[in-house]
């Protein structure tokens, strides 16, 4: 409701590729996760998806979560460092 999460179905155009779920949240959410409803309808998705209960979490399961996150993620998109190019001056003729 609040659009600080979203669930997503990952479908591959690959012969025997099973679709998946990812469960992605904004940057200022990082650090408190999901919130429990956004985490709730997660669980939903997979349980429809999989048909087959999924565990809550700190459960072990083979229900094939992974994270796709990892810190070095806020490092892609940083804009690149500011080169330094010759000024004309230091340049011989």
């Amino acid at each position: 409701k609040d659009s600080s999460c979203g669930v997503f179905q990952v479908v591959l155009p690959f012969p025997g590729e099973d679709p998946w779920y990812d469960l992605r949240i904004k940057n200022s959410s990082i650090r408190a996760g999901p919130s429990n409803a956004c985490s709730e309808y997660f669980r939903n998705a997979l349980v429809k998806g999989k048909q087959k209960p999924v565990p809550k979490k700190g459960v072990s399961s083979k229900a094939g979560v992974k994270p796709i996150y990892e810190p070095e993620c806020q490092h892609i998109l940083r804009p690149p460092s500011v080169l330094q190019l010759p000024s004309l001056k230091d340049e011989h003729l």
